[in-house]
C-alpha cells in the first residue's frame, strides 16, 4: 500500500485558507496557518521518508532475493563439488590399490630378474668351464692319438723285432 504523493495544492486544500477573516481571527489564523504549514512540512518530510523507506525496502528485498539465489547457486556448486570430491576419492583409492598391486608385481619381477641374472652369470661361468674342458679334451685327444701312434709304432717295431728274433733263431737252428 502506498500513499499518494503530497503536493503543495493537496496540502493547501487540507488546511485551506480563507480570505474572509476578522482581525481577531487573523492572529489565530496566522498561528493556525503556521501550525498547518509545519504540519504540511512534516507531512512532506514524512512522505519523503516513507518513499525513501519503501525504495530502501525494495532494494533490500532485491538484495535478499539476489543473495538467496546466490546461496542456492553456491549450495548447488557445493553439492557438485562434494560429488566430485567423492568420485576423486574413489578414483584415488582405486589408483592406490592399482599402485600397490603394481608395486607387488614389480617386486616379484625384480626378484625373478635377480634370480635370472644370477642364473645367467652361473651359466656363463659353466660355459666358460666347458670351453676350457673342451680345450683340455682336445689336448688329451691329441696326446692319446700321439700315444696310440707311438704305441702302434712300438708294436710294429716290437713285431718286427720279434720277427727278426724268430727268424734269427730259426736260422741258428
Amino acid at each position: 500500500s502506498s500513499l499518494l504523493p503530497l503536493t503543495a495544492s493537496t496540502l493547501t486544500s487540507l488546511g485551506g485558507t480563507s480570505s474572509r477573516r476578522g482581525s481577531g481571527e487573523t492572529s489565530i489564523a496566522v498561528d493556525n496557518e503556521a501550525s498547518i504549514r509545519e504540519i504540511k512540512d512534516a507531512l512532506v518530510e514524512v512522505g519523503e521518508k516513507y518513499r525513501k523507506a519503501m525504495v530502501s525496502n525494495a532494494q533490500l528485498d532485491n538484495e535478499k532475493n539476489n543473495l538467496m539465489y546466490q546461496v542456492d547457486t553456491l549450495k548447488d556448486s557445493l553439492t557438485e563439488l562434494e560429488e566430485l570430491l567423492a568420485e576423486s576419492r574413489r578414483e584415488y583409492e582405486e589408483k592406490a590399490k592399482d599402485h600397490e598391486r603394481e608395486k607387488h608385481a614389480h617386486s616379484i619381477l625384480q626378484f625373478q630378474f635377480n634370480v635370472m641374472k644370477e642364473t645367467l652369470k652361473l651359466s656363463e661361468e659353466l660355459l666358460n668351464d666347458i670351453r676350457q674342458l673342451r680345450l683340455k679334451q682336445d689336448g688329451f685327444i691329441r696326446e692319446i692319438s700321439d700315444l696310440q701312434e707311438t704305441v702302434e709304432w712300438k708294436d710294429k717295431k716290437d713285431r718286427v723285432v720279434l720277427i727278426v728274433v724268430l727268424v734269427l733263431r730259426r736260422q741258428r737252428r
